[in-house]
């Protein structure tokens, strides 16, 4: 299910809620970013991008989130395990941030994250845009296990900057 966005200019903190349960660690994050899969081996249903003479990206780790640096045009597909099991109906938390957003000539950026195929962030970004910290408030309609992947479709002119933060119980 879509849920609510919340932009917070890029000099403030992302917080995560603390919890203790399920063996998800003390800051909250559910996602297991040290063991992400790039591309992920489900299929991307906008692999369409890749057709428009799109190159694939592979992200890295960069303190601790899941980095896409891009240059000119840009596609990714990565599978991130969830560490923690989540509740059908429960209100997460997804944070995402990207640096300023600039292309050789304005374009629109595609992002969209999914939990085993059910979406939960689905959005154009225009580019050029300025920076920002993107904190989605997001409520699967079905139960997840602990190993269930986050997919993240990123599909981006310019050299820019996105990152996956984390995903955390609100």
């Amino acid at each position: 299910m879509l849920g609510t966005v919340a932009l917070v200019a890029c000099g403030d903190e992302a917080a995560t809620a603390s919890h203790a349960d399920g063996g998800v660690p003390t800051n909250g994050n559910l996602l297991d970013i040290d063991r992400y899969e790039s591309p992920d081996p489900a299929p991307d249903r906008d692999a369409a991008h890749r057709e428009a003479g799109c190159a694939i990206g592979v992200p890295r780790i960069e303190d601790g989130t899941l980095e896409f640096e891009t240059n000119d045009c840009l596609v990714f597909w990565a599978g991130i395990p969830l560490r923690g099991p989540v509740n059908a109906g429960e209100a997460l938390t997804l944070v995402t941030t990207h640096s300023p957003l600039a292309a050789r000539a304005p374009a629109e950026a595609h992002l969209r994250v999914d939990l085993e195929g059910e979406t939960l962030v689905d959005r154009l970004i225009p580019i050029p845009s300025p920076d920002a910290i993107v904190i989605d408030t997001v409520t699967p309609t079905r139960a997840h296990t602990t190993g269930a992947r986050l997919r993240v479709h990123l599909h981006n002119h310019g050299a820019n900057n996105w990152r996956v933060v984390s995903l955390a119980r609100k």
